[in-house]
């Protein structure tokens, strides 16, 4: 089987600081939700909306609300009707992770084929909360995509495809979350992933992450280990990947094991279309924390952060 690593265009992490100066130099008009509006703090940030709508045809909310049905909820409501909206607190569990010691070749090789080794090259980005808060004043749930005064823009799959290299063609990602016992699910980890975590580490079907975390912080693979041995080694570390950096939810400190059945068959595997599992992952958590009375996302936040800079700085 050959195997050849995925194009990844992904700017290195010293480009971040560029952009995020360049993103400060920015004219006003682009941070127009960022807080109250000029009109709002003339009169002492106490102007209503529907006011400030009224006579300032600068006004940024929705005009017509035929469409934008959900702007009474949105987080931007908050900033129009004088305050304040929250930072939210961005959720992940991929520090350990990227401590790993230097993966063997031959694991390597199997996340080229299966596509995740552009998410690996791309390691650990600091995330800048104050603008992914900020673009998520702009998302809106009803269409889906970010309203900026350029117009409208998202994210879409060849973007998904070109930062991070992961697959977009194929089959879905779908499925049902089994419902096993403990020990069963303990048996499938032992068949699948070579060792049975302990009973206290399951919470119904979400395995805590710290398990695998511990499993892989010092193991290695030998350059003449069985094939099935690798293979159980590339599972547990696709199942960080996913639970810890690309799909994960708010706890911090779970991941689904949902997931780790599709990674039975690794021929199988390849041809899922990852890439569009991860993009309706992040779209789910925007949507959830474009809300005024969320304080929390998840979801795979660095192809938002990447991309959110884009769209402002080069309105593409």
């Amino acid at each position: 089987m050959a195997f050849s690593p995925p194009r990844s265009l992904f700017p290195s992490p010293s480009s971040f600081s560029l952009l995020l100066l360049l993103f400060s130099l920015l004219p006003s008009p682009f941070l127009i939700f960022s807080g109250v509006s000029p009109t709002a703090r003339r009169h002492g940030g106490e102007v209503s909306a529907a006011r400030i709508m009224a006579y300032d045809p600068r006004y940024p909310g929705p005009r017509d609300s035929s469409i934008l049905t959900l702007q009474e909820h949105h987080r931007s409501q908050t900033i129009l009707d004088g305050g304040e909206s929250r930072h939210l607190r961005l959720r992940r569990s991929d520090a350990d992770f990227w401590r790993t010691e230097d993966i063997p070749d031959r694991v390597l090789d199997y996340l080229r084929y299966l596509g995740f080794y552009g998410v690996y090259r791309i390691g650990r980005i600091q995330m800048d909360v104050g603008l992914i808060t900020a673009m998520l004043e702009r998302w809106r749930p009803e269409t889906h995509t970010f309203h900026l005064p350029f117009g409208e823009a998202t994210i879409s799959l060849q973007d998904v495809s070109i930062l991070t290299g992961l697959p977009v063609d194929g089959d879905p990602v779908t499925g049902v979350d089994p419902t096993l016992s403990i020990p069963e699910w303990q048996a499938l980890c032992l068949r699948l992933l070579g060792f049975e975590p302990d009973a206290h580490f399951f919470d119904h079907s979400r395995l805590r992450i710290e398990c695998l975390d511990d499993r892989y912080r010092h193991f290695h693979i030998a350059d003449d280990a069985p094939e099935e041995m690798v293979q159980q080694y590339v599972r547990g570390q696709v199942l960080r990947l996913l639970g810890g950096v690309l799909l994960p939810d708010t706890s911090s400190n779970k991941m689904k094991l949902m997931f780790l059945p599709l990674l039975e068959d690794l021929d199988f595997a390849r041809r899922l279309s990852w890439g569009s599992a991860v993009l309706a992952c992040l779209y789910r958590a925007m949507c959830r924390g474009s809300y005024a009375d969320q304080s929390e996302i998840g979801g795979y936040l660095v192809l938002l952060h990447v991309r959110e800079l884009k769209f402002l700085i080069f309105n593409i």
